[in-house]
């Protein structure tokens, strides 16, 4: 009879342990993942085939293995029913054999009969068992023992659901009166609550390698996005550096320019007395054999190289005046040989018809020069050019050969015409 009894309850532990590897238990955690809550139980049992209280689930494969449990578990309890000398237990193993065939019908026929649920209980009966009135106080030690560890796991659990799980299945071992059938229940799930403490610890500690691999993930997505922030922040600042730098040189060259107007203005106010070039033409009254210019040179744009005396110009025999081309490049040869001012281009002012006209222009534009900051006149000495026209001169003013057919042979040989310088 304890042989019965015992794999009674073996094959009813392996059914409820069943139940927790398919999910069929309320809360159990099957995943590495936090315990979820339970399914609704269907609220008639022969919509869910294979109804244990909560449904199995169809396609899953484990059907058949299901049903030949059920089977087996009807048919112990079926022989304990017909051994047992008590008849509420008999009541009670009737009942389950009578509940677990009709969940196998489910399963291996389809058959829509509702399966009812035992709602008896299984009680201690001392004729079933002769020694269990010996072996009760070890009993209840050893239930006792692994009732505390199933308590204090349910007290230490830091996760809710676990906790709310530990106590669910302590209080249900407290509900079975048999001292054999308690301790068995109640080793069980200790032994299912260990397991799955250390498959929690395993996924407490992947989670950890998980947690820190995103860590060190978000530690560089962060040292890039700093580094970044930074390069931005610097590229931003170079940007700036370089704005300030443009419109600093922006005003740089707007003071400057500013500057060169000023001066220019300054010096087109002290240059003002001079006349603009004008060239000497045949118009000019046929009485004026002279005519005068004032030449000047402006380098550095304050540095004025004042003649010290104006120039005449005389006009030929033939009403015609030197060209004034020949006279500037001469005066630009002087500067170069006497003062060493090289690649420079004098301006001629004039003409005036008499020399006092350019004298008093030179004297004003000194005087000017000396009202303005900034502003030197030096002056530079030329000679005076020997500019008298020649009766005999052999060439016009555009430098061509004159015709000398009607002149006296004794003057057949021309004597060749002499420098600007006279030289």
């Amino acid at each position: 009879m304890k042989k019965i009894f015992c794999g009674i309850i073996t094959v009813y532990l392996f059914i409820q342990y069943e139940a927790f590897s398919q999910g069929s238990w309320a809360g159990t955690i099957h995943t590495t993942t936090k315990p979820v809550s339970s399914p609704p139980k269907p609220l008639n049992p022969s919509s869910s085939p294979g109804y244990t209280g909560y449904p199995v689930v169809e396609g899953d494969g484990g059907e058949s293995k299901m049903a030949e449990q059920y089977l087996k578990a009807a048919q112990l309890y079926g022989e304990a029913a017909r051994k047992t000398k008590c008849e509420a237990n008999r009541i009670f193993y009737s009942a389950q054999a009578t509940y677990h065939s009709c969940l196998a019908d489910q399963l291996r026929i389809g058959s829509i009969a509702t399966c009812t649920k035992p709602t008896q209980q299984l009680i201690y009966c001392a004729d079933d068992n002769e020694q269990s009135l010996a072996s009760s106080e070890s009993l209840e030690r050893d239930s006792y023992a692994v009732d505390q560890q199933i308590r204090q796991r349910a007290a230490s659990s830091t996760n809710a659901t676990n906790q709310a799980l530990y106590e669910q299945q302590q209080q249900l071992g407290e509900t079975i009166k048999d001292p054999t059938q308690r301790r068995d229940y109640l080793n069980t799930i200790n032994q299912y609550q260990s397991q799955q403490a250390a498959v929690n610890q395993s996924v407490e500690a992947v989670g950890g390698l998980i947690a820190g691999l995103l860590d060190a993930g978000r530690q560089r997505r962060e040292k890039a996005e700093a580094a970044a922030q930074k390069r931005a922040a610097y590229e931003e600042r170079l940007a700036e550096k370089r704005e300030e730098a443009r419109e600093a040189e922006e005003a740089r060259a707007e003071a400057e320019r500013q500057r060169l107007a000023l001066i220019r203005q300054q010096r087109d106010y002290i240059l003002s007395p001079a006349k603009a070039k004008q060239l000497p033409s045949a118009s000019i009254n046929s009485q004026t054999r002279s005519i005068y210019y004032l030449p000047y040179v402006v380098l550095n744009e304050t540095q004025i190289w004042l003649a010290d005396e104006p120039f005449a110009i005389t006009r030929y025999a033939d009403g015609s005046w030197p060209l004034l081309r020949d006279v500037e490049a001469q005066i630009q040869g002087k500067l170069q040989k006497d003062y060493g001012l090289a690649d420079v281009l004098p301006v001629l002012c004039g003409y005036y018809i008499r020399m006092e006209e350019a004298q008093q222009a030179r004297t004003e534009i000194t005087i000017r020069s000396l009202k303005q900051t900034g502003f030197m006149v030096y002056p530079f000495s030329f000679g005076s050019p020997n500019a008298e026209g020649q009766d005999n001169v052999s060439t016009d003013f555009w430098g061509e050969k004159k015709d000398t057919s009607g002149q006296s042979k004794s003057a057949e040989k021309q004597k060749s015409k002499t420098s600007f310088w006279n030289n």
